[in-house]
This record gives structure tokens, sequence and C-alpha cells, in this order.
């Protein structure tokens, strides 16, 4: 078996600041949003302050995130 070192996406800057300061419950949101995504077939970019690039393969829109936190209420 190999070496967890040797596995691509187990060690690094960016899995340790993950590590370091995600909370489980970030975690699973990561893990919520990628399988959303391979389930949906879209990509999903979060390069705004307040609102997400969703991308189909028909069609491209910016979501706003006052969409999804309306529906806490």
């Amino acid at each position: 078996m190999e070496d967890e070192d040797d596995l691509i996406g187990t060690t690094g800057e960016i899995v340790d600041l993950f590590v370091e300061n995600l909370t489980q419950e970030e975690w699973n949101a990561l893990c919520i949003v990628h399988r959303m995504r391979l389930r949906l077939n879209l990509g999903i970019r979060f390069d705004w302050s307040r609102s997400i690039d969703v991308k189909s393969p028909t069609t491209s829109q910016i979501v706003d995130e006052s969409v999804f936190l309306d529906r806490e209420k």
C-alpha cells in the first residue's frame, strides 16, 4: 500500500489550512457541494463575495447568496 505522503490530495499547504481551520460541518458542506456539482453536472465557482458563478452544459448564471439564504427563514 502507498504511503499517505504519496497520495495526491492528502498533504500540502491547502490541506493543512483546511485541517487547521475547518469544522466538521464545513468539511461536510464542501463534500455536499462537490457531490451536488457532479450529480447536477454543474461547474460552481465561488469567485464573488456574495454570489456564486454556476455553469451548466447549456447556460451560465451568477446566483446571489440571498436566493439561498432566504430559504433558511
